[in-house]
This record gives C-alpha cells, structure tokens and sequence, in this order.
C-alpha cells in the first residue's frame, strides 16, 4: 500500500523512529556505560544516531519531573562512546534517546522492489523513490513519444511509524518556539514533566511538528515532483499515526477513499476527509477505492445487486467516481476461468466474471450518479472547526457526526484556510462562493488562539457561531501561558466574562449559541433540515438518507432507500423555488413530479421507493409545473397477463459438468415450472455457474400500447430480455421491469428469451466435491477470515499447477473452475440462481 521505498533506499534515506534505553542508577555514585559495547537491540539497525542522553531523579508517585531538573548528558560523551556522570543522592533514570532506520519496508512489491521505506521528512528521500519509480515510468514512456501517464497515487499509509528525522529538533524549536529536546523524556514514555497538562500540550506540539514535516517534505514533495513533470498526484489521505491527513488531502490534486463492501449493504467506509477538501475547493472529482472485501463478503459472490447499496453509501458521503477493488490482470487461456483474484482480498471484476457481460448498465449507474454529484458543489447547513480527530488514523466523515444529525457539516481543519472565510448577509463564505449560514465549535477540542481570534472577526462581522461549551484552553505549549490568557479574553469577547450553561448572546453584528441541543439551535438558525422523510409506510422500514447539490440555481438531492424493502413516505424539501422532477440513473430518464404542494416555505411530496432504490429529485427554477394533488408520482401497476411454463431453457454443456468446452455447445431442459437451478434434479444443474437461456413464445394481451412493461419477479442474479430479437436491456436491481415498443408485439406467437446468470459460487462449490489439482494450501492468515465464512480458512494456491505451465489434460477433469484462491469447502450452501418469476406483462393503473 505505502510503496514509498524501495532497494534504492539506503540507510540515510530510511524511514527513522526514536527509541529510548533506561538506566537506572542510584547516587551517589559514579556511572559509566560504553554506548559502542551496547546490546544488539540498540545497534542493530543499519542507520543509528545518538539524539540526546537525558537524567532526571524518578519522582515520587504522583508528582512530575520538573523540566528544570533535567540534566543534559549528550555532551559528555567522550571520544570512545564512554558516557560518565556523577549522579547526586537519590534514585535516578539515564533515559538515552536515539534514532534508529530502516523503520519498515515497503508493502506489497515484487520481489524486485523490495526494500526500505523512504524517510518521509527528508524530500532528498522522496525524490529517490520517485526517481527510480515513477520517474523512470515517465522518463521511459516520454522517450517512447507515448501520453498514457496521466497520474500517480499513494495509498493508504500502512507502512511504519516515523516521528524524528534529523533536523527534527532544530524544526521543532522554529515552529514552535521552544526546545523539545529535554521534553523527549515523556514522548514514548509515561513519564510526565511540570504537570500532565503541560505533557500533554508537549505531546501534542510533537505530533504537529511530525505532521508539518510529512505534510510539507514527503507529501508537498510528491505534489512539486508531480507537476514539475506534468502530472497529477492522487493520494488516500487517512491510516497511518502521527500525520494531518486533512493537510494531507488539501495538498492532492485529487484526494481519495476507500470502502469495504458488505453482504447487508452497509458499506464500511474508509473515507477519511476527501469529501471535505473537495466541497472546500468548491466540489469536483472525488474518487474512491470502491468495493473491497473481506473474503468471507466476496467470495465470487456479490454481483452489481449486491453492490448497489454500498456503493449508494458512499455517493451519499461525497464519493463520485468508482475505482474497482479489484480487477487483477489475468493472462490465462480463456478456459481457465474465472483466474485471477487480489489474493482474498476485494470483490472479482473481469472478463471471465459470470455477470460481467451484463454489467454495463450497473457501471452506467454508477457513472450518472458520479456526474450528477459532481455538477455544482455539496452543500451543507455548517462549517465545523477543527476536527477531532487530527492526528489519528481514520479521520471522522463528515456526514456521519452524529452530535448534528440530521443537519449536515463540513469539517475544516486547516486554520490558514479559516483566515480566507468571509461573512456576507450573516453567511460564511468560502472562497468559491459557497454558503454556510452557521460556524461551528467543535464540543470539547482545544483551539489556539490565532484561530479563535479569527472566529471572534467572523461573528463580529455579522456570522453566527455554535460553540458548545467555549474552548477551556490551548493544544499547545506554545507561548504557555501566555497562550491560555488570550484565549480566555477571547472567550469573555465572544461568550461573556463569565458564561452561564447556556446561552445566546450578541457580539458585533454576530451572535454565539452554545449550551443547547446542537441540532436545537442549528433548527433556530437555518430552520428545519434539508431534506425530511416521514409518514412512512410500512412504519417500521424507515431509513431513507440524502445528499445535496447545488448548481447555481438548481437544487440536487440524492435519495437512497437504504432498507432492503419497498416503502412509501413523504419528502419535505427546503426549497422555495421550482418543481420537482425524477432523474433516474438506472434509465438516463427525467419525468417531472405532478404531485407535490408549497408548506410553510418547503415543498412536499410523497415518494415511493423499491428496496435499496435511489434516485435524484431534480428542482429547476426554469421548470415550472403546477402542483396537483390528484396526480401521481408513482402510478400502482397492474397484471395485465402472467407468462406462464413450461419453458426451454438452455446450459452451456461445460458449465453443467458435461462434454465440449466452454461456450461451445448447449443442452436443453424444459422447465414446467420457473424454479431454482439448485433445487433441480438434472446432473450438474445445482453446481451450474454461467449463463442460461430461457425461451418461450407467448400471445399479447388483448390492449397492445404503448405503457406496456415485462416484469421478471424474481431473479438470481442478473437478466436480459429480448423479445421477437429486440434486445430490451438489461436487469440487475429492482424494479425489474422494462418497457415493451408497442411496434415489436405481435397479437400472437411472440418470441420471448431471458438470459439469466446468476455467480460463480456454485460452480466452485461443486468443484470441492472432486479432487483438487490447484495445489491449495491453507491460508497463512488464518485469523482474517479467508472463506465464505468468518470461521473458515480459506486456500491459496501454493504454485501454478504443471498442467496449467505445461498446457496438458487437467487431472481433475470434472473440475470447472480454476481460481488462484479457494473460498468455499464441500458443505457450503448453495446460493439461489436463475429466472424464479413470476414473468408477468405489467401496465400502470
């Protein structure tokens, strides 16, 4: 994933971390200790640096070192490495604080990549990496006269630790005013000096220090190397400590995230602050690394159904382009199918994909959903200062904050970018135009004084503030204390000298809220939410979720029914002008909404809802339709007739176990009832993966015209239909119905065919019935969940097989499935698969 190293890293250029050694001595006496004649563990690393050698008597329990006390040793290191001192009465500590590399290799590189992380405060570090990297890709494909390398990106950070490099000390004092170097005592440490507050600011200031030289040397670097050579630079800004992964993502020409897929729709994201950054630079692309999996999700065995739903997920959290996890290159002869995978990682997108033919309309679903999100700039109610989460891991996603649900944020972390905020009519202004009529506190996140003074000019020009409770001082020990006296006479500008519990007050052409419900007070400023979901049908099934867009004048909300049920309710939008219109991604269709009304400033309409559906609601001033009660927005259907058995059905001779290859020949069944291929008695059938053809002639209804559809009831997992040889598209998600041309009818004898596949899962099922010659071994990480089921191991394929290099018989022959990663064993269950109906012609009422 960090890929930011390789063998051309040497021990100067590694990735460096601090590590300490105690000894404890008691005075008075005489120390003395040869750092040259120390243990292994010390020196064992190719690149060693003595930072400093520190001495403090051990506290009492409950007190602190007093950083006064600390005596510096790093100087009394004689020209052997012999270090001597003299320690007074008392029981005393000699912490020794050096730098050691490499810290971490790269992951996951071929075998000739393979080497050290770069060192990631050093940009002579980062320009090696990308000099034998992406520089020899560009410098090669230049020479070449070629145009393809358009970017490059750097993942998720999971590489190792990095707190120190070695002007670290000499940076720390220029930023932060004061010198670390006897404070190192605490760092890695739960030794306190002063007092714990003091620590933790000193702490605090170390992970700011560390932030701004990664941020500056290592990412700002990558962003210089990619447009000094005519490139974009990409970058999934959140996992590893000790970095500002919102600086981070406000340096990438195109920050990114990613998201896990999972069987009940509930996608685990992994978004980190890309969404923000690009609704703060006023919207745009916002990629993400889509669809990943654990093994035990996957397995050959999530089509574009199943995906649906985290991928709405993430649409509704600001993703806008889909990049597949995974689609591995698979050189095998077609017969080897389906081939390739990421290990047991991700979902399985390629050519030999059972659904993957009929996958096109699913990719179009995600591309109109992408543009439509990507036309104007998100739109929330407020702008939220900092975040809480600065350094850590997995930075929060905006849309999930629970403390202001069901109002939606932005979240804002870089202060010199809160310094560009204006107020205009009492809304903040970024600096793309975009409004938010409410600036936010973060609860309980200490604040410099710089950045509340800048809040303090905001409210005073005329922005209202939410701060709950008032910040109790600064993160930092910089200019400490002075740093905590201006922050209180800010406090006492904006909240008062003495602030009640609660409270509204007036400061400038401004006011502060702080004490109440933050929802409470953000209902009292912008008025109810954006977008509103009640009255709901059934009662129980009520989750119903939304984003919003905003294109000059035009209003855009994504609206997802994210229970997988159908369900009916009304929507109340705050929108004072236009009229709404269904935009339909799975279709590319508009129609307008007759059935809507104005209340109390917002409009209203009832909405209707398949399960996991979504779909745009569309307000265009220019469009300008009457609301009428009467009318409806989403006509009941009615039968107008039931296709009814037998039916032929044809399988691919291969897939069920029998004779010929792939594709090259069909066996047919007459099927008198539509039932489950699993639950058939025909040889083979139940263990069938691929592509069956379902074929039946039947009479029109005795009213042929133009409002006509053909639904398919049930379907496992994916269908095209055709009738009289007319290809009428493809069906992968509810509602799964299409309209019929009234010209291609027939009163009589019309030629029905459905092409239902259903996954790959069965097949390889039936596969572990018979001997392996995949040369699978058990996994060797047994502890992630490597099968079908959490608790089951999975298999990986140990070497490629001599008959694969060698081209001869497989000596399991009725083995079908050649895969480089065993999910399943011989009892799993198998997965429901074909056209199960009821095929009916439907019209609407």
């Amino acid at each position: 994933w960090s890929h930011v190293g390789g063998p051309w890293i040497d021990a100067q250029h590694s990735l460096k971390v601090l590590r300490y050694h105690d000894y404890g001595v008691t005075g008075p006496s005489l120390f003395s200790v040869n750092y040259t004649d120390d243990n292994d563990s010390i020196r064992k690393f190719l690149y060693h640096k003595e930072i400093a050698t520190l001495a403090f008597e051990n506290p009492t329990a409950g007190e602190a070192v007093k950083i006064e006390d600390v005596v510096d040793l790093t100087d009394r290191l004689d020209a052997d490495g012999t270090l001597r001192f003299s320690e007074p009465e008392g029981n005393w500590t000699i912490r020794r604080i050096y730098l050691n590399g490499p810290n971490s290799t790269n992951k996951p590189p071929p075998k000739e990549g393979l080497g050290s992380e770069c060192d990631r405060m050093d940009p002579k570090a980062v320009q090696i990496v990308y000099d034998n990297m992406v520089g020899r890709i560009k410098r090669e494909a230049d020479a070449a006269g070629l145009t393809s390398l358009k970017a490059f990106e750097t993942d998720s950070y999971e590489a190792g630790f990095q707190d120190y490099t070695d002007d670290f000390a000499e940076q720390f004092k220029a930023r932060r005013g004061y010198d670390c170097t006897p404070r190192l005592i605490s760092w890695h440490t739960d030794t306190v000096f002063n007092s714990p507050e003091e620590t933790a600011r000193f702490k605090y200031d170390m992970l700011l220090t560390c932030a701004d030289l990664t941020a500056e040397r290592f990412h700002g670097e990558l962003r210089r190397l990619a447009e000094a050579n005519g490139l974009l630079w990409m970058n999934e800004p959140y996992h590893g400590k000790n970095m500002d992964w919102r600086r981070t993502a406000g340096l990438s020409h195109q920050p990114g995230g990613e998201f896990w897929a999972y069987r009940n729709g509930r996608a685990g994201m992994s978004l980190g602050p890309a969404p923000d950054i690009a609704t703060l630079r006023g919207g745009g692309m916002v990629w993400a690394e889509a669809f990943t999996a654990q093994a035990y999700e996957s397995a050959w065995a999530m089509p574009p159904r199943k995906l649906k739903p985290n991928g709405d997920q993430a649409l509704l959290r600001g993703i806008n382009q889909f990049f597949m996890h995974g689609f591995p290159h698979n050189p095998f002869d077609d017969n080897l199918r389906p081939g390739m995978s990421m290990g047991n990682w991700g979902n399985h997108f390629s050519r030999h994909q059972t659904w993957w033919k009929y996958a096109k309309p699913w990719h179009s679903y995600l591309a109109r959903c992408g543009v439509m999100l990507r036309t104007g700039h998100p739109v929330a109610d407020i702008l939220v200062y900092p975040s809480r989460d600065r350094f850590e891991k997995r930075p929060e996603v905006s849309y999930d904050i629970k403390w202001l649900k069901p109002y939606r944020a932005t979240i804002l972390q870089d202060e010199n970018f809160l310094r560009k905020l204006r107020v205009d009519k009492g809304d903040i202004i970024l600096p793309h135009g975009a409004r938010y009529p409410v600036l936010g506190l973060t609860p309980n996140v200490a604040v410099t004084p710089s950045a509340l003074a800048v809040m303090a000019r905001l409210v005073k020009d005329g922005a209202t503030l939410i701060g709950t409770p008032p910040p109790a001082h600064s993160p930092s020990l910089t200019d400490y204390p002075n740093c905590d006296l201006e922050i209180k006479k800010l406090i006492g500008k904006l909240w008062g000298a003495h602030p009640a519990a609660k409270g509204d007050r007036s400061y400038g052409a401004g006011r502060v809220m702080w004490g109440r419900e933050h929802p409470v007070m953000l209902k009292e400023v912008c008025g109810l939410p954006r977008a509103m979901f009640t009255n709901f049908k059934p009662s129980n099934k009520a989750d119903v979720q939304f984003t919003h867009q905003k294109d000059g004048a035009t209003d855009i909300f994504f609206v997802v029914n994210c229970v997988n049920s159908p369900l009916a309710c009304d929507a109340s939008f705050r929108i004072s002008a236009g009229t709404p219109e269904l935009w339909d991604p799975l279709t590319g269709l508009s129609r307008a909404l007759p059935q809507w009304r104005k209340e109390d400033g917002r409009i209203v309409l009832p909405l209707s809802m398949e399960a996991y559906q979504s779909y745009f609601i569309v307000f265009r001033p220019e469009v300008k339709v009457a609301g009428d009660v009467s009318g409806r927005n989403f006509p009941d259907m009615k039968t107008d007739m039931t296709i009814e058995g037998p039916w032929e059905v044809a399988f691919d001779s291969w897939a069920l176990g029998r004779d010929g290859k792939p594709d090259e020949k069909s066996l047919n069944f007459t099927f008198d009832t539509l039932e489950d291929w699993t639950l058939r008695p025909e040889a083979g059938m139940k263990y069938y993966s691929g592509t069956a053809v379902y074929r039946k002639t039947f009479d029109a209804p005795k009213e042929i015209n133009e409002n006509l559809m053909i639904d398919l009831g049930a379907v496992n997992v994916v269908a095209q239909v055709f009738i009289n040889g007319h290809d009428l598209g493809i069906l992968w998600t509810v509602p799964l119905r299409l309209g019929i041309p009234s010209e291609i009818l027939k009163a009589k004898n019309n030629r029905l065919e459905i092409r239902v596949a259903n996954s790959w899962a069965n097949r390889m099922i039936g596969d572990e019935q018979e001997p392996d010659d995949l040369n699978f071994v058990p996994s060797p990480r047994p502890d992630r969940g490597t099968g079908y089921r959490k608790d089951l191991v999975g298999k990986v394929m140990k070497d490629l097989p001599d008959w694969v290099i060698n081209n001869t018989p497989r000596p399991s022959k009725n083995r079908r499935t050649f895969t480089i990663w065993g999910y399943y064993d011989s009892g799993a269950p198998l997965l429901p698969s074909g056209l199960l109906g009821p095929v009916r012609i439907v019209s609407e009422k």
